[in-house]
């Protein structure tokens, strides 16, 4: 990605982190966004199906690598449709992106956001994994353990517990406590796709620990 995507795009996602600021704290929307009258069904539908339309493509493209894609997608969803009974999910994966692009700055703003204003458990767990693996991408481990403990603590049934419990694994690998590397990496599901990566790093502990 040019220098000049990444600064549009850190600009994209400071306005738009913004307006949801301002949103939330004002419970309205700008005037041009208001949300439909309660008859107007056949508008309420065509947004539903455009925003759909748009959040599918930004998924496939954030399958397929085009990360930066994926997020110009998914930026127009929330400015051209933010009554989109999915918006969350919407941000979800722009954060997803933003985390991918190594914009990670960005990426904890929209999570932090999430938490402050989902209350599906799916979502909020996905989110303080996403808080996790930020902390862990920026070298602080200790914030990255508490967002680990959490998921530990309420979570342990999400489906990301797994990956959560590798980049824990990799926390305590860089913070030379071994021991423990050994008991997270025996919690690690065998058809995890991070169980063969989550052996290694505890073979190598293993090897730490006799030099």
């Amino acid at each position: 990605m040019t220098l000049n995507k990444r600064l549009n795009l850190i600009v994209c996602v400071f306005l738009l982190f913004a307006g949801l600021a301002l949103c939330s704290a004002t419970n309205v929307l700008p005037v041009n966004y208001r949300l439909l009258p309660d008859d107007d069904e056949k508008q309420r539908e065509e947004i539903e199906k455009a925003a759909k339309k748009l959040r599918k493509q930004a998924e496939d493209r954030y399958e397929d690598g085009a990360y930066w894609q994926a997020a110009v997608d998914l930026i127009l969803i929330l400015d051209f449709y933010p009554a989109y009974s999915q918006k969350e999910d919407a941000i979800f994966l722009l954060a997803r992106s933003l985390y991918e692009m190594q914009m990670y700055e960005g990426a904890d703003a929209l999570y932090r956001h999430l938490l402050k204003s989902v209350k599906r458990p799916r979502l909020v767990a996905e989110s303080i994994l996403g808080l996790q693996k930020v902390a862990f991408q920026k070298n602080d481990y200790q914030q990255s353990l508490k967002f680990y403990h959490v998921l530990e603590s309420h979570y342990t049934q999400h489906d990301g517990i797994h990956e959560a419990r590798y980049f824990a694994e990799q926390t305590y690998f860089n913070l030379q406590n071994y021991n423990i590397v050994h008991n997270i990496a025996a919690h690690i599901n065998k058809k995890s796709a991070f169980y063969p990566f989550a052996r290694y790093t505890s073979g190598l502990a293993h090897v730490k620990k006799k030099v």
